[in-house]
């Protein structure tokens, strides 16, 4: 059985999603009772909780999260990918946090209206950085497009993930000016195809590679 291991960047950023939970606490006698902490496609809120939960617990769940997460990068399943893409990653999760956080408790103070258009830049931004990296991929069973063609073979693997990277960084820089607009529908429409284009690509690779291997 193989040994959990964490990296000193690890617990650096599980602290960082722990201390997600000191400005909340500061701002404890500001903040209402019951706390929106999910929003329907308009904007509006659906889903209130207690104050503790958003302050307290969501923190102590993204900090979990973010170790977990940080555990199976560092397995040997990824050990062949850039340190720079497994930081990226392990990143994502207290970013995410931190944005969303913010969004919370201002929205819960009246200073802030319009969130989506934060959080949805956000994730625009996030889109291009992971685009633009994932040409650097190399095949893993954790991190990337893991299908069964492109696990079990590495051309299709680049050439998936080389093109993976470009309509990544491209659908990102799309879903900026929507974000702006505050267009949810079509930017999770947007960010469905980022997933759908490149896994139907890699068939399309898959079946070029073996044919070419049969006409050997």
């Amino acid at each position: 059985m193989k040994k959990l291991r964490l990296e000193k960047i690890d617990l650096v950023l599980a602290g960082l999603c722990l201390a997600a939970i000191i400005p909340g606490l500061c701002l404890w006698n500001e903040l209402p009772d019951k706390i929106a902490r999910h929003f329907d496609m308009n904007g509006d809120p659906d889903g209130y909780s207690s104050k503790l939960f958003v302050i307290v617990m969501l923190p102590l769940i993204m900090t979990a999260i973010s170790l977990f997460t940080s555990i199976l990068i560092n397995s040997g399943r990824s050990k062949a990918n850039p340190e720079k893409v497994k930081n990226l990653v392990k990143f994502i999760f207290p970013a995410t946090l931190y944005v969303a956080q913010a969004c919370i408790l201002l929205y819960a103070l009246d200073k802030l209206k319009n969130f989506m258009v934060v959080e949805l830049t956000f994730f625009s931004v996030l889109i291009i950085l992971i685009g633009n990296y994932m040409p650097k991929l190399k095949p893993n069973g954790v991190i990337g497009l893991r299908t069964s063609h492109t696990l079990n073979n590495e051309e299709c693997w680049r050439v998936t993930h080389r093109f993976a990277g470009k309509v990544w960084v491209i659908g990102g820089i799309i879903c900026l000016p929507i974000a702006l607009m505050e267009k949810l529908i079509p930017f999770f429409i947007i960010f469905a195809l980022l997933i759908i284009i490149p896994v139907v690509y890699s068939e399309v690779v898959y079946r070029k590679i073996k044919q070419a291997e049969a006409g050997e």
